[in-house]
């Protein structure tokens, strides 16, 4: 059996084509799949967020409504004014107060700039929220993501619009109810305006780090996308070395060999592709260059005679 030389590859060859070709891939899906944990990551967190804020801010909501609908109207004819029944805001502080003891993750204020109860001044972001308030009297909700106490929160706040029940408490302090001034003073939380924007509830629900779970789950994708593509690289890369590379170059070493003068090197397929018509071209191109060179041989031995 006639051994065939073994050559290096070429610079371009085309296995290292394919090489780079499954990298590039390789990498782009790893840029592609990073990308989309992250937005799909800010999208799922900021969705469960937003669920438990709407329940969260409808809860106040109903606390609110329960004491000026179904309360306050029949305390005040009764001259009934003790200030955790008639004052939505009194028994929104203290639902929230006893809510938060067993969820003090959770953020929720009822706010004024004018209040009775010193502890409801507003924060410089609450006093934002409710100047964007004063300033556009159809504005219902804000809802917006910010930071508290160095926490991410998602936030959503409603106006608070002072009605004619109110100005019992808040109107002239000289005309309030003695358990209002005996409880908070003359000093704050008075002179309201019936339809004027006089404070506002501010509920908060914390947000997860986005880039701490995109950095896990990233990690993770990284891991198996990584895995995966080995096995496909492996799986591929023989393959394709037994079905397209691995003929190739063995018709092209043969094909050098032929070119040198050396025309002993049989090739041979069954092959029904592209790789089994070249090979058998070949082989009949090799078999015409043979017969050639015998009949060349045999013409220049009988001028030698």
């Amino acid at each position: 059996m006639v051994s065939i030389k073994q050559n290096s590859l070429p610079k371009n060859s085309i296995r290292k084509q394919f090489h780079k070709v499954l990298i590039i891939f390789y990498l782009l899906s790893l840029v592609a799949s990073i990308a989309f944990i992250a937005v799909w990551t800010r999208y799922e967190v900021y969705l469960s967020a937003n669920k438990e804020l709407t329940l969260l801010v409808d809860m106040v909501k109903a606390a609110r409504t329960y004491i000026a609908e179904d309360v306050r109207p029949y305390m005040l004819p009764r001259k009934i004014f003790h200030p955790p029944a008639i004052s939505s805001t009194v028994a929104t502080k203290k639902i929230a107060g006893h809510f938060l003891k067993t969820r003090p993750d959770y953020y929720i204020r009822v706010i004024s700039d004018n209040p009775l109860n010193q502890t409801n001044k507003p924060t410089e972001f609450e006093k934002q929220l409710l100047e964007r308030f004063r300033e556009d009297r159809n504005l219902e909700r804000i809802q917006e993501a910010g930071l508290i106490n160095d926490k991410n929160y998602l936030v959503s706040s409603r106006p608070s619009i002072s009605r004619a029940s109110c100005l019992v408490c808040h109107g002239k302090p000289e005309e309030a109810p003695k358990e209002i001034t005996q409880e908070y003073g003359t000093e704050s939380g008075y002179g309201y305006i019936s339809d004027r924007v006089v404070g506002a509830s501010v509920v908060g629900v914390p947000v997860a780090n986005v880039n701490q779970i995109v950095l896990s789950r990233s990690i993770i994708a990284l891991i198996v996308i990584s895995m995966l593509f080995l096995v496909i690289f492996l799986m591929i890369n023989r393959l394709v070395q037994q079905l397209l590379l691995g003929p190739i170059e063995k018709i092209s070493r043969i094909a050098r060999e032929v070119s040198e003068g050396s025309l002993d090197y049989s090739i041979s397929s069954r092959r029904r592709d592209e790789i089994g018509e070249l090979a058998n071209s070949f082989e009949l191109m090799r078999r015409s260059l043979l017969t050639a060179s015998k009949r060349l041989k045999k013409i220049s031995q009988m001028r030698k005679r």
